[in-house]
């Protein structure tokens, strides 16, 4: 059953705002995301289009993939859904974001599955517990966030040496 729905058949000219809270488990989604999800929309109804401008907030509890350490991060993000009765044709170059179509005697549209959708393309490709997170030493695997290690780093690959020398002089 979906938990966010507007409706818009009693929708009148202009522009609304709603607020919705759910849990990941409200949209389907499990690991990796933690606590309550917060999305924000705004819907702007002219004639028989709906723009919808939505924001969510999520967060979610990831590995680093430097340090390998546990960490909670945050996610946001935003999208453009412009919903059109069935038959309608528009240039598609005039919108900006989505275009989705629902039926002309549509009483609801459910924001569910947009959302979920979205917020799972809000993880970062990159998860980093910090910007400057300086990882794992790559002989002992200590965790140098937590301080130095005591590994020879003077002890380098050869293959550099012929680089080393182009920066020497």
């Amino acid at each position: 059953m979906a938990v966010m729905q507007v409706n818009i058949a009693r929708l009148s000219e202009g522009r609304h705002s709603h607020q919705f809270e759910v849990t990941p488990a409200d949209l389907g989604l499990g690991e990796p995301y933690s606590g309550r999800i917060f999305v924000d929309v705004d819907l702007d109804r002219s004639g028989r289009q709906i723009l919808l401008h939505s924001r969510f907030r999520a967060s979610g509890s990831f590995i680093c993939d430097r340090c390998l350490e546990s960490f909670t991060g945050p996610m946001e993000g935003d999208y453009r859904i412009l919903y059109v009765p069935d038959g309608t044709s528009m240039p598609v170059e005039a919108v900006e974001g989505e275009v989705q179509t629902v039926p002309a005697d549509a009483q609801v549209i459910s924001l569910d599955e947009d959302a979920r959708q979205y917020i799972q393309l809000a993880v970062p490709s990159k998860l980093l517990c910090r910007d400057d997170c300086s990882g794992l030493c790559p002989r002992c695997g200590k965790n140098w966030n937590t301080g130095p290690c005591s590994c020879d780093q003077q002890d380098t690959d050869s293959r550099w040496d012929a680089l080393k020398k182009l920066t020497k002089s």
